[in-house]
């Protein structure tokens, strides 16, 4: 509580040094656009560098500034301007962001807690688990940073990220588009948007895309494909939309043994451990359909379906550590996974006044099925010895491993939550929310035994929120969430030692407090908050790198952490994106294993942060630079009864890019990755890209 009240402190005393500022700015007249931003063309110089005023995931319908907690939106067309496809490299460097790299998902941890395993939507659909996917007919990014159950049930507490695709609409798009890149890489896309009438319209979205590594033997190839429909009626006030996205994503695995491995055997970074054989498959479909209605004055229905298919294939020898005559034991394994979830939420939202005080109401209800089936074929005694200094076609690759794990697992959750926003006066708003949770999870093993349990839990939010001045507000809220068995429900409960079976479910709290502002009418915006957010009931793994399969369970995990975010034109031509963060997450208790406590979480950095300032020349070209850096990132092991650090040091990335319109229809860019071709580690893992260049064409009908 010292630290939510220092919190509170700082975060006012900068809310009245803006109400003075605010009183000399003076008033203007112009307005970017903000809302309607998938309005403007993907090739637009100012895509990536205008604020929105509200998100998807927002199921309220509240703006941003009406939400007492963090909300930051991406637009990503920058990103893949520079060749970048997964959503892990899309957020790296944004304040309170850990992105590394997991081949079997997308090893994000936000504010020092991971969102792969339930945290990631499209479009407010649940679509997190083992998988990665393809961006490309990604329109945006959407965070909503701490506990979010009141909206959408479990969740790590970290966060919830929801990627907004390009849908159809009735604004026309016509373009094809390919581009080529270092070590290879080469891909293709179109993306048409057609307004049948004003009532109907249609789109197709679809990109493929392959290449290599500057790394030995590893190569990628993805391929998506979306079509999507929108109907309304003759007035506007019902609407349906439908969409369906296939995405193939298959990739050899850069796996690699850890930096220290490397550095003692004397080995170029740039020497792959991949062997032949080795892959990685994953396969998605995806359909969403949502339907808006007013059904009367100020009083909306929204309901979203959708069904989510999804698998991984994997074949892989992966890590490694040093035996005698510097040899490399690697593991092995191989697994086969199913994935299948229908979900349902339904939301209605109203405005009223009652007595003097004005009310914004949301209810909802959400039902959901997941199954998942993994079946696995490893065994911690199953390695393979190399020469490391050999060329990878003369490793032996031992694959006969019996089948040890099939599990099905089946979990049903229903969830209803109310929450209201009520202005007090012109200057006061109260928030009040809560949800209530039922889940029940059922698994069964291999050997036939199955084990089941059922749960509940109440997560409230509560926030104050000030408007001070004109363009300013200040907040202070506290939100909870939850996760069944410790944030493992959805993988897979004991069915053996029921003895140590531990069925509470993973507890978060979050207290942050935060001051958003726009400056110099709307053409600028910025966002600062503190935080502390708790864990209690963690199951975690001990070591993910080479034994990713045995999970503990640990008593509390706290985070705490200040981050800063900064867009628009800041003078004339010239425009900045920027974000940074301060994070500070620790063990403060293990039952598991007592040396764990006081150490940072692993994979966790304390400072996190990118710089991108554009020039931009009318509609005709742009130039950008940026830096994104990480400090030093944390890793430990506690093997042998002692603590030894494995850290990872920080780095600083340039990245340039430039534009160029050679008519209305016709674009090109030109981005170079790390300029002055920094060598880091994104995790311990997995090495950051050698400078790449990735040159964009574009042409609209």
């Amino acid at each position: 509580m010292k630290f939510s009240f220092a919190a509170c402190g700082v975060i006012f005393a900068l809310a009245a040094v803006a109400q003075d500022q605010n009183a000399s700015i003076g008033a203007y007249s112009v307005v970017l656009p903000s809302i309607e931003v998938e309005g403007i063309s993907e090739q637009d110089n100012l895509k990536g560098y205008i604020a929105y005023d509200q998100a998807d995931l927002n199921r309220n319908g509240l703006t941003n500034k009406q939400t007492p907690q963090t909300i930051e939106t991406i637009d990503i067309q920058k990103n893949r301007n520079y060749g970048t496809n997964d959503l892990s490299s899309i957020l790296e460097g944004n304040a309170g962001v850990n992105s590394g790299y997991d081949m079997r998902g997308e090893s994000i941890n936000i504010r020092g807690f991971s969102v792969d395993s339930g945290d990631i939507y499209r479009d407010g659909v649940r679509d997190s688990g083992q998988i990665r996917r393809s961006t490309a007919n990604v329109e945006r990014v959407e965070i909503l940073k701490g506990p979010a159950s009141i909206l959408y049930g479990r969740s790590d507490g970290g966060a919830v990220v929801n990627l907004v695709s390009k849908k159809a609409n009735f604004i026309p798009v016509y373009k094809v588009s390919g581009r080529y890149g270092s070590w290879s890489r080469w891909g293709l896309g179109a993306d048409v948007n057609h307004a049948v009438n004003n009532q109907l319209a249609v789109r197709l979205t679809t990109d493929g895309e392959r290449g290599k590594s500057w790394r030995e033997g590893i190569k990628y190839k993805n391929f998506m494909i979306s079509p999507s429909v929108i109907v309304t009626n003759q007035s506007g006030d019902v609407s349906f939309e439908a969409q369906y996205t296939y995405d193939n994503v298959w990739r050899v695995p850069d796996r690699t043994p850890t930096k220290a491995v490397y550095d003692k055997l004397g080995i170029d970074y740039k020497k792959g451990f991949s062997h032949e054989g080795d892959f990685v498959e994953d396969r998605l479909h995806f359909l969403r359909t949502e339907l808006n209605a007013e059904l009367a004055k100020e009083l909306n229905l929204k309901w979203v379906f959708g069904y989510r298919k999804a698998s991984q294939n994997f074949d892989h020898f992966f890590a490694g550590s040093i035996v005698s005559g510097n040899r490399l034991r690697q593991n092995y394994a191989k697994q086969e996974t199913d994935n299948e979830t229908i979900s349902n939420a339904f939301t209605l939202t109203k405005e009223l006044n009652f007595e003097r005080f004005k009310h914004n109401i949301a209810v909802g209800y959400d039902n959901s099925i997941e199954t998942r089936h993994p079946r696995l074929w490893y065994s911690r005694t199953h390695t393979q010895d190399i020469d490391p200094y050999t060329s990878r076609g003369s490793w032996a690759s031992n694959r006969n491993v019996p089948l040890t794990t099939d599990n099905k697992h089946r979990a049903i959750n229903h969830g209803v939550f109310f929450e209201d926003l009520i202005s007090l006066d012109d200057t006061y708003r109260l928030m009040l929310g809560g949800r209530f949770d039922f889940y029940k999870f059922k698994t069964r093993n291999i050997r036939g035994q199955t084990n089941s349990y059922t749960g509940d839990s109440f997560s409230p939010r509560v926030g104050f929120l000030w408007d001070f001045a004109t363009d300013h507000t200040a907040y202070i809220s506290y939100s909870q969430s939850f996760a069944p068995y410790g944030g493992r429900g959805n993988i897979g409960i004991s069915t053996e030692d029921t003895s140590k079976l531990d069925l509470k479910p993973q507890n978060n709290v979050q207290y942050e407090i935060g001051l958003k502002s726009t400056w110099a009418d709307n053409k600028f915006s910025s966002n600062i908050a503190v935080f502390q957010i708790e864990h209690k009931n963690i199951r975690y793994q001990p070591d993910p790198t080479n034994d990713p399969y045995t999970w503990a369970v640990r008593g509390k995990e706290r985070s705490r952490g200040i981050e800063l975010n900064v867009l628009g034109q800041i003078y004339e031509n010239l425009y900045l994106r920027s974000s940074l963060g301060y994070t500070n997450a620790k063990v403060t208790k293990d039952n598991s294993n007592s040396l764990n406590e006081g150490l940072n979480l692993n994979e966790t950095t304390r400072w996190q942060g990118n710089v991108f300032l554009r020039y931009v020349n009318a509609d005709k070209w742009y130039v950008e630079s940026g830096v994104t850096g990480y400090s030093k990132r944390y890793s430990y092991s506690t093997s042998g009864g002692r603590v030894q650090e494995q850290h990872l040091p920080g780095f600083a990335r340039v990245d340039v890019s430039a534009g160029y319109s050679f008519t209305e229809h016709a674009q090109m860019t030109l981005a170079i990755n790390n300029l002055f071709d920094k060598k880091y580690w994104r995790s311990s893992s997995r090495l950051g890209d050698e400078r790449s260049f990735m040159v964009n064409l574009n042409y609209n009908f």
